[in-house]
């Protein structure tokens, strides 16, 4: 157990993360109420030790809360984030509760926290079920959710002195979560797109699409197992509009784009010859139109 701890809390990593995203949900309630009584009660009895939460205190973020605090403390999930909710601030462990729905959140949970980061709320009941948790004299503000620009939020509580409105930045580009839209259809001519997706994008489907797509499956890892092997690729950098740079492996035939907006994707099996082409020399000039014509829809590609 002491080991078990020592990962958890006394990492030299300032972010543990436990991925329970696998667990079915059946046992998900248990077994988050299981891990966060062990944390809770580690923390408690310790407080007054080196390792303990009043030296080092522990603030527990729980993502999509809804999938587990959503009963009416029926379950060990739900009782044990109440008692850290209502004690934890005491003894150096703190709860965020992260919801798209906080209309499934238990009320008394969401009556405890002290202060809020409200995105945009279009439902209703989510946004009553936030005035319910807010003072009485904040209620217009909170009116104004479902105006909010993407990223804008509203901050009530008690982190800052006044109930204010901002705009919160967003992370570098190949730091952001992946999180995007999917393409549905591209607008963006073939040759200045920076995403090979999209049913705009006429495909030659091979059957390694599928066993690839099966690997990724049991694996449980969205990577692709081909993009693991081949490591960093040298890339050289061209005059495009919407290209940085291209590599080539050619001991795996794989060409690797890097766009401009940051992303990079990598196409298997292209023949020596197209991606010399390519990447040196494509014939009328266009690295985009190259791409377009010859190597999207073509060949197998992931992005990295």
């Amino acid at each position: 157990m002491n080991v078990l701890l020592r990962g958890w809390i006394g990492s030299d990593k300032p972010i543990t993360i436990l991925d329970l995203s696998g667990v079915p949900p059946s046992i998900l309630n248990l077994i988050i109420g299981v891990l966060l009584r062990i944390l809770y009660d580690a923390l408690f009895w310790s407080r007054k030790l080196p390792e303990g939460g009043r030296n080092r205190p522990l603030l527990i973020v729980m993502e999509e809360a809804h999938n587990y605090l959503n009963d009416n403390f029926s379950g060990l999930a739900s009782i044990t984030v109440q008692r850290i909710a209502k004690e934890g601030r005491k003894y150096g462990i703190g709860a965020m509760i992260v919801s798209q729905r906080p209309s499934e959140i238990n009320s008394t949970i969401l009556s405890q926290c002290g202060t809020f980061f409200a995105l945009r709320l279009s439902n209703a009941t989510d946004r009553a079920h936030i005035k319910g948790a807010v003072s009485d004299n904040l209620e217009g503000l909170t009116s104004m959710l479902p105006i909010l620009r993407t990223g804008e939020a509203i901050i009530l509580g008690e982190a800052v002195k006044l109930p204010m409105r901002c705009l919160i930045d967003a992370p570098e580009k190949d730091k952001r979560p992946d999180s995007f839209d999917p393409i549905v259809y591209d607008e963006k001519p073939p040759e200045d797109s920076t995403t090979p997706g999209g049913w705009g994008v006429k495909r030659i489907i091979s059957e390694k699409d599928y066993q690839e797509l099966i690997k990724v499956w049991r694996s449980q890892n969205p990577t692709s197992s081909e993009i693991k092997n081949l490591g960093i690729m040298n890339r050289v950098s061209v005059i495009s509009s919407n290209i940085a740079s291209i590599g080539y492996d050619e001991a795996n035939e794989t060409v690797e784009v890097e766009f401009k907006d940051g992303s990079v994707y990598q196409y298997f099996d292209v023949p020596n010859q197209v991606a010399n082409d390519f990447m040196n020399n494509p014939p009328d000039g266009s690295h985009g139109k190259y791409l377009a014509a010859n190597i999207k829809g073509r060949y197998r590609y992931a992005k990295v």
